[in-house]
């Protein structure tokens, strides 16, 4: 690497790293102060408030990591402008385009780390929040998710479960309604049951009705005691879970939930709007570093207040875009790989008109 990209990229993560803290730190004593009086009224301990906020940073440095990457652009880039320093790296014949290169690949590296943080460890610190929370600091019980009342599932192949009861415990479920819908969104069959049990890796139900229906609807019903259904593929304990919702699901989660969205013929717009968002919303810390640079080297705008009011009035633009088109895409007026992307497009179009205008 070269000494100019050490430099740049030096000066741009020193600033990104301080920001962060303080974006976190702010919106933490903001909190803290807002939650006090529960506190202590609830006699919470000081180390469980602590780790209380501890599980939090890896969300809120998510989300605000592309107000940070933005404001640590016009830092660094603006100091440069103002020490002359851009004005002395094009006297030496190197150009914008060279600088704002460096930006571009630390952007790109940044955003597939957003993607790896946002994947892999915000989930896992969501669940401990939810959990601290609902025992130290509200102090009630675990929830036990192998005891539950009307359950709904969304199985592969198909099946919707209704459950009345699901005890994990024993590994059984009462008054089960099994249907099975195809890609039209059509009854094939129905299994209604008093209970089910799982022995022998599959489940054996008991006391009930098999309805199958032909295309014109007409069924045929075939009582019974006992009988196996191995075309169940759900097990115990994948009712033993919580059920997530779509912006708490992984991405692979999210695509296993759209494919079974499609089996039982149901519009998966809102699922794939979440899908395609989970790749594009990490990628806007790139576009804002195309759409950042060439503002930050102005040296016309390079205040930091300048810089700071500029970064929060593009983030709440980009953010209000994102939710509008994400409306969109649901309702089923713009395709969902274009909803998710659509604010990027924009963006970046726009980032890449000013570096071609700021080369003349």
């Amino acid at each position: 690497m070269k000494i100019l990209d050490r430099y740049l990229l030096l000066e741009f993560l020193k600033a990104l790293v301080f920001i962060l803290l303080a974006f976190i730190f702010i919106f933490i004593i903001v909190d803290l102060f807002d939650d006090l009086s529960k506190f202590i009224e609830k006699k919470v301990v000081i180390f469980d408030i602590i780790l209380f906020y501890f599980y939090q940073i890896p969300s809120i440095a998510v989300l605000v990591f592309p107000v940070g990457v933005l404001l640590s652009l016009f830092f660094s880039l603006g100091m440069m402008a103002r020490n002359f320093e851009i004005l002395a790296l094009k006297s030496n014949g190197i150009s914008l385009n060279r600088v704002f290169l460096t930006y571009l690949i630390a952007g790109f590296v940044l955003s597939i780390f957003v993607i790896f943080i946002n994947e892999m460890v915000v989930p896992y610190a969501n669940e401990k929040v939810r959990n601290h929370k609902r025992t130290k600091i509200n102090k009630l019980p675990a929830i036990d998710y192998r005891l539950q009342n009307n359950l709904k599932y969304l199985g592969e192949n198909g099946y919707t479960y209704s459950i009345k009861t699901y005890d994990g415990r024993k590994e059984e479920i009462r008054r089960v309604s099994i249907i099975k819908f195809d890609k039209t969104h059509k009854i094939v069959r129905r299994i209604d049951a008093e209970k089910a049990v799982w022995k022998d890796g599959v489940w054996e139900f008991q006391n009930g009705y098999l309805r199958v229906f032909t295309d014109t609807l007409e069924q045929r019903v075939f009582k019974f005691l006992k009988r196996q259904f191995p075309e169940l593929k759900e097990k115990p304990e994948d009712f033993s879970r919580r059920m997530k919702s779509l912006d708490e699901m992984k991405y692979t989660e999210v695509k296993n939930y759209v494919g079974k969205l499609k089996k039982t013929g149901k519009d998966p717009s809102k699922a794939l709007v979440e899908l395609y968002t989970k790749i594009s919303f990490p990628f806007v810390t790139f576009i804002i570093i195309i759409l950042g640079a060439p503002l930050s080297a102005d040296t016309r705008r390079s205040g930091l207040a300048f810089g700071f009011g500029l970064s929060l009035l593009i983030s709440f633009i980009y953010w209000g875009l994102l939710q509008v088109s994400k409306a969109y895409g649901i309702k089923g007026n713009v395709p969902p790989v274009l909803a998710a992307w659509l604010p990027n497009i924009i963006f970046a179009a726009i980032g890449i008109f000013l570096i071609i205008r700021i080369r003349k």
